[in-house]
C-alpha cells in the first residue's frame, strides 16, 4: 500500500510506541517522532531507546522538555523516589492530553493530518487518557482547533499487552530496543507495574529470550 498519509508519532521508547511505529509504517508516512522529557525517572533510558528506534525506522526525532510539567508531577511515583505498586500513583496530570495537543501543533505546521499514539486496551483500564473514548473525543476537539482537521490514531487501542507482543513478533518489530521500565537502571527492574505487564506478555508469547535480554 502506498504511504500517502503524513503523520507524527508520540514516542516514549516503550513497548506501545515502538509497536505503534512498526504497525503504522506501511500506511503512514511518519515525518518524525516527538519525545517528551518531563522529569520522569527513566528519562535518560527512554531517550536512548527513542533514539535507537528512530535510527532503526529512519525517522527524525524531536525532543521537547517540559520543565513546568516536571514541577507539577514531582510528587508522583513516576517522577520521585516513591516505591509504589499502585498504577494510579504513576498518573501524570493530563499528560496525554497535553502531548497530543503539542504534537498536533507540529502536525498542522508540517502538513500532517495524523498524530499516532500508543494508547491500548490494558492501560485504558487504569488511565483514562489511554481509552477509546479519549481518542474519539480528542479527535473531535482537534477538528475544532486545527485548520487541517488533525486526527488522533491509536493502532493498539483494542489490544492487551499480550496481544501487542504478538503483533510485534508478527511484524518483526525490534523489541530488544524498548525501555518500558519506570526506573533508570541498566536493565528493566522487573518489579514496577510496567515491567510486570511486559514480563507477563513476553511469557505468554514464549519469548523468554527477550526476558533474559531486557531484565
Amino acid at each position: 500500500m502506498m504511504k500517502n498519509k503524513n503523520a507524527i508519532i508520540l514516542l516514549s521508547g516503550g513497548l506501545d510506541s515502538l509497536v505503534s511505529v512498526a504497525l503504522s509504517q506501511k500506511d503512514y508516512n511518519i515525518s518524525y517522532a516527538i519525545h517528551f522529557d518531563y522529569g520522569q525517572n527513566p528519562s535518560k533510558k527512554e531517550l536512548e531507546s527513542s533514539k535507537k528506534i528512530c535510527e532503526y525506522f529512519k525517522i527524525n526525532l524531536k525532543v521537547i522538555k517540559l520543565d513546568w510539567l516536571a514541577d507539577l508531577a514531582k510528587d508522583t511515583a513516576l517522577c520521585s523516589n516513591k516505591d509504589s505498586k499502585d498504577k494510579k500513583s504513576f498518573w501524570i496530570p493530563n499528560r496525554n492530553g497535553l502531548f497530543v495537543n503539542i504534537a498536533s501543533c507540529f502536525a498542522e505546521a508540517n502538513n500532517c493530518k495524523y498524530v499516532i499514539i500508543g494508547a491500548n486496551k490494558e492501560e485504558a483500564q487504569v488511565f483514562k487518557d489511554n481509552s477509546e473514548d479519549f481518542i474519539k473525543k480528542t479527535t473531535e476537539a482537534l477538528h475544532t482547533s486545527t485548520q487541517n482537521n488533525v486526527n488522533l490514531i491509536a493502532p493498539l487501542i483494542n489490544l492487551t499487552k499480550e496481544q501487542i507482543i504478538k503483533k510485534a513478533i508478527e511484524v518483526e518489530a525490534p523489541l530488544e530496543l524498548v525501555w518500558s521500565c519506570y526506573n533508570n537502571n541498566e536493565k528493566h527492574c522487573g518489579e514496577c507495574p510496567s515491567c510486570l505487564l511486559l514480563k507477563s506478555a513476553l511469557s505468554a508469547n514464549n519469548r523468554q529470550d527477550l526476558q533474559k535480554l531486557l531484565f
